[in-house]
């Protein structure tokens, strides 16, 4: 590994001590296996004596995993495990029962920037001041996908770890005795709750139950809304006042009914403002395109040449089979195909039809693939301009096809490297452009989770002068949708 930084050491030496990821040494000798061939690995130090006396032992560095299964909350109870199925397994227990199970915390640098990725063992539940006060006691249940639990009174406020992904009936059990748990320790008793405006929530059904069963209040919370929030929350921004944010992610129900992700927006306590979109592109296949994304790729090739490209490009098409009719057809139909105005999914695109990833094995793979191969050294980029597209009652549309026609126009000429640059850099660049008239720009959202974008916005915003707020307490991800959602109380 690569501990050349110093905030980084001074980190995963913390108390806390948090996963890091740090940079490969380029001497490195590590199983793919542990890192899936990425360019970072995530390290820590032993935060308990039974790690050092692990260390110790074998006097070398250990390589841990989780054994939680996917889709399943954390195990923190050997009863909840089948040991006949696993009869090469040790399990090392503790006589204490564990009555509130943590992940580690995790976190990366860039630029020198502390980006907080999970805030869990070790940092949370963490509290904040609020720039004003909450009229009643606020509980806030986040989104779908890495909740949080938020509780709020008069001007202070508590996040929880993590929860995880309410996305199974385990885990929605685990979500209902975590609620009330945690509310149990803190003495906490709720008078509204605050959701995501998205019904197929189950933290937003779970909440509109409560409603009437707690006889409390419930609002709803636009996901882009909250997630500039928690930006202005964590920077004391007063309350009379407004951000101009970035707000890029993977998916989040809009005011409108449309699935976004890729929002310029102008952001209060009270309301928000869009003022730009990426030009909206269908999401093929509906939600199975976040991990085929293959399929993200086919969507842009169809938007821009439509039925032409199945024939010109065949070569590329040829190792999905019969399903690119198939897709084609319901495309053209627009079958399963809800618009989508995402960053994330534009990422996906572009891996896939450069040919990085087809399909996301881990959440976020593809646009980590690019992430590696980035080359620095390249400045150049495709500039995107704002549409009015009035036929599809879309307007002030962030225009892709651009970029989008560069780096397909030129795959066989170009190093592939190259053009991964282009994409981050164009991405990078029409957010500064966007920002230059307010000298000042939020950025939220898991897509600046992507440590060459976000290096390469600081360096464009440092080159124009415009002032960036970036999350280092509250995680830009849905993590941190919570804290959003209790600012809106602050109104």
């Amino acid at each position: 590994m690569s501990l050349d930084s110093v905030p980084e050491k001074e980190c995963i030496s913390s108390s806390a001590r948090p996963i890091v990821l740090v940079e490969n040494s380029k001497t490195t000798d590590l199983a793919k296996s542990i890192n899936r061939g990425l360019k970072k690995t995530g390290v820590f130090l032993p935060d308990s004596a039974l790690y050092k006396q692990l260390l110790e032992m074998f006097a070398r560095p250990l390589a841990l995993t989780s054994f939680n299964v996917s889709g399943e909350p954390i195990y923190f109870d050997e009863s909840q495990i089948e040991l006949k199925d696993y009869p090469e397994l040790t399990i090392v227990t503790h006589n204490r029962k564990i009555e509130n199970p943590v992940d580690d915390s995790v976190l990366c640098f860039i630029n020198k920037n502390k980006i907080p990725l999970r805030m869990a063992k070790g940092v949370a539940p963490y509290t904040f001041e609020l720039p004003g006060r909450v009229k009643k006691n606020t509980l806030a249940v986040g989104g779908s996908q890495k909740v949080t639990i938020a509780l709020a009174q008069e001007n202070s406020v508590l996040i929880s770890p993590p929860i995880g992904d309410i996305l199974t009936l385990a885990y929605e059990t685990y979500f209902e005795d975590f609620c009330d748990r945690l509310m149990k320790m803190y003495s906490f008793r709720p008078e509204i709750i605050m959701c995501d405006a998205h019904s197929g929530y189950y933290t937003h059904q779970w909440a509109m139950r409560k409603q009437a069963e707690w006889n409390v209040e419930v609002t709803t919370v636009y996901h882009h809304h909250a997630h500039a929030l928690s930006l202005l929350v964590e920077h004391n921004i007063p309350i009379d006042q407004t951000l101009f944010c970035v707000v890029w992610d993977g998916v989040g129900l809009g005011h409108d009914g449309l699935i976004r992700g890729g929002e310029f927006i102008e952001a209060s306590y009270s309301n928000f403002n869009t003022k730009y979109s990426f030009l909206p592109f269908y999401l093929a296949g509906n939600e199975s395109a976040i991990k085929e994304t293959w399929k993200m790729g086919l969507s842009i090739l169809f938007q821009l040449y439509g039925e032409s490209a199945l024939k010109r490009f065949k070569k590329f098409l040829e190792p999905f089979g019969d399903r690119v009719g198939i897709l084609y057809t319901a495309w053209k139909n627009k079958i399963n195909m809800p618009q989508t105005t995402s960053a994330g999914r534009l990422f996906d695109a572009a891996a896939s039809l450069l040919g990085i990833c087809h399909i996301n094995t881990f959440e976020g793979e593809a646009a980590m693939r690019m992430e590696d191969l980035y080359d620095g050294s390249v400045d150049d980029y495709i500039e995107m301009d704002v549409i009015d597209n009035i036929n599809n009652n879309i307007n002030n549309s962030i225009d892709w096809c651009p970029l989008f026609l560069s780096i397909i126009e030129n795959k066989e000429t170009q190093e592939i490297s190259y053009l991964v640059s282009i994409f981050i850099n164009s991405m990078a660049w029409l957010i500064v452009k966007q920002a230059q008239p307010y000298g000042q720009v939020g950025l939220t959202g898991g897509v600046f989770q992507n440590r060459k974008l976000l290096g390469k916005i600081i360096q464009f915003a440092n080159q124009k002068k415009v002032r960036l707020y970036l999350h280092s307490h509250i995680p830009c991800n849905d993590g941190g949708l919570s804290a959003g959602q209790v600012a809106v109380g602050l109104t």
